[in-house]
C-alpha cells in the first residue's frame, strides 16, 4: 500500500473501516506471546451514514436470467458459513455518488462487496415474482494496493 493510501486508512475514522488479514503469534520478550493483525486488505465506508443490519459479502454467481427476479447474487454473512441468493440490490438507503455506487456494483461482479442492511421479500401478485431484495445502510469500496 503506498503512503497515500496508508494515510487515507490510517485517518479514517475505526466506524468506517473494516480490515481484514490474519493474526500471528509475536513473542514480547518476558512478557510473552501475544497475536500481531497483518492486515491483507482495508474497506472504507462509502459515506458517513450509520450502518444497520448484517455485514455480508455481496458476489456474482454467474447465472444469467432473461427475466425478473433473477436470483444472480450470493449473499455470504461474514465470519458465518450461510449464504443465499437474492435477486436485487438497493444501495440508495446508503447515498452514496453515482460514481460509488458503479464502483460497488464492479465489485459485487469482481472480488465481492462488503455490505450492511436487512433482506426483504417484495411480493408480486404474481407468486412466481417474489423478488428476495437486500437493502443496504452502508457500503465498503476496497482499497487498492498500488
Amino acid at each position: 500500500m503506498n503512503k497515500n493510501k496508508r494515510e487515507l486508512v490510517q485517518n479514517q475514522d475505526s466506524s468506517r473501516l473494516i480490515l481484514r488479514g490474519t493474526i500471528v503469534p509475536v513473542e514480547f520478550g518476558k512478557i510473552g506471546e501475544f497475536g500481531e493483525l497483518r492486515v491483507k486488505e482495508a474497506f472504507i465506508a462509502a459515506t458517513d451514514v450509520p450502518t444497520k443490519g448484517t455485514f455480508v459479502t455481496l458476489k456474482n454467481n454467474g447465472i444469467v436470467c432473461f427475466t425478473t427476479p433473477c436470483f444472480s447474487t450470493e449473499k455470504f454473512i461474514l465470519n458465518q458459513p450461510q449464504s443465499s441468493q437474492i435477486s436485487s440490490i438497493d444501495l440508495s438507503q446508503t447515498r452514496a455518488t453515482p460514481e460509488q455506487i458503479e464502483a460497488a456494483n464492479k465489485e459485487i461482479f469482481a472480488l465481492g462487496l462488503i455490505a450492511v442492511g436487512t433482506t426483504k421479500v417484495v411480493d408480486d401478485l404474481n407468486p412466481t415474482k417474489r423478488d428476495v431484495k437486500f437493502v443496504a445502510t452502508q457500503f465498503y469500496l476496497r482499497v487498492k494496493p498500488n
